[in-house]
């Protein structure tokens, strides 16, 4: 194979969020980082229901169609999900969800203090 047979594949990145239908602050944050990774990443946004678009434009200002979708109902349906990633971020409050994806990030909105010990 040479180099101009080499095909890349666009990272994948998943954006988790349990909160997407309250449209709030988060959610915007969520929904910025989504879109501005969609052109260049396979970005699947992480969720117990599947996004509303118009409304997240209409709501938050941000378009979500290049992004696609798939149902985790917690934190522990997100840990699974996150080892089909390159990278995971993480922009639910107070979330216990671990990062399996060879790169992670979490967003915090308002520290807390855990609510397990972390190791």
């Amino acid at each position: 194979m040479t180099s101009s047979e080499h095909t890349h594949e666009a990272p994948r990145v998943a954006v988790y969020n349990l909160y997407w239908s309250t449209y709030g602050g988060g959610e915007q944050v969520a929904g910025a980082i989504a879109q501005a990774l969609a052109d260049d990443h396979e970005v699947v946004l992480l969720g117990p229901e599947p996004i509303d678009i118009e409304a997240t434009i209409a709501r938050l200002g941000v378009d979500l169609t290049g992004c696609g979708y798939q149902r985790v109902v917690d934190d522990v349906t997100a840990s699974a999900a996150s080892a089909d990633f390159d990278l995971f971020i993480n922009t639910t409050y107070r979330s216990s969800a671990q990062n399996r994806a060879p790169a992670g990030l979490y967003y915090v909105h308002f520290p807390e203090p855990p609510s397990t010990s972390r190791q």
